[in-house]
């Protein structure tokens, strides 16, 4: 994305409509997390909020499983078509390399469906459905439910050793 050429803007680049919405999204990943939270599916014990250069993203987990939820520019740009996008680190952190087999196989599905990336670091990435021409309420609870989705395939196929 940096080596491209810089495009011109046109006004409707810079319209206020498109702050507004890029603030929207970055609720949408706060509210998803919130509202784990207080679900209790989700801890956040220890976790914090990550900002970066083309990302704003949460971590948390869930029972023993890592996760960092994101909206992220260059996916969408680069890899498909979503802003949203879920990072599965499995049993541990980014420093737990050894959980990365073990998250690719129990997610081999995803794969296979094409719903399932790495990271230069062979962190699962896994792009998140909208939900269109729906209230915000109706994009958090789809996502709530494709990350429950993604937890539960990971639970029942994640191997103890490798």
């Amino acid at each position: 994305m940096d080596e491209e050429t810089f495009l011109p803007l046109d006004s409707q680049e810079i319209s206020p409509m498109i702050a507004r919405r890029n603030i929207d999204f970055s609720d949408i990943i706060d509210q998803v997390v919130t509202t784990g939270v207080a679900r209790e599916i989700y801890s956040t014990e220890g976790c914090r909020s990550a900002p970066g250069k083309d990302y704003y993203g949460r971590f948390f987990y869930i029972h023993d499983n890592h996760y960092f939820i994101q909206l992220h520019y260059g996916n969408w740009y680069n890899v498909q078509n979503t802003p949203f996008w879920l990072m599965c680190y499995g049993k541990g952190w980014l420093s737990a390399v050894e959980e990365r087999p073990k998250v690719k196989k129990a997610l081999m599905k995803l794969e296979l469906e094409e719903k399932l990336y790495f990271t230069g670091d062979d962190v699962a990435l896994i792009p998140l459905k909208l939900e269109l021409g729906v209230d915000k309420s109706v994009v958090v609870e789809s996502i709530l439910n494709q990350i429950t989705e993604i937890n539960d395939l990971l639970e029942k196929n994640y191997p103890e050793s490798e």
